[in-house]
């Protein structure tokens, strides 16, 4: 099962904003940005996670998680570890 596979299901029950899509970046390098600056202009409640807190990505993000892009496990156990993250 893929790291987009066990994710995706969950990200829709993320609090946000009443009828608020919600979207998940995996990396949040300087090529990211641009779709973030457009999801958030369309009204989208944008995750980040990235290995690097001061990357483009995460100062552009509604809400950032640490991990780092090359290891699908950490990235799946950090954004689980997100509060309202249903489990």
């Amino acid at each position: 099962m893929s790291l987009t596979t066990e994710i995706s299901p969950h990200i829709h029950n993320l609090s946000s904003p009443k009828n608020t899509k919600v979207i998940f970046f995996v990396g949040g390098g300087i090529e990211c940005a641009e779709g973030i600056a457009v999801a958030k202009q369309q009204g989208m409640h944008v995750i980040v996670s990235d290995a690097n807190p001061e990357s483009p990505g995460a100062l552009l993000a509604d809400r950032f998680v640490q991990a780092s892009v090359y290891d699908g496990p950490e990235t799946l156990q950090s954004v689980q570890a997100i509060p309202d993250f249903p489990h």
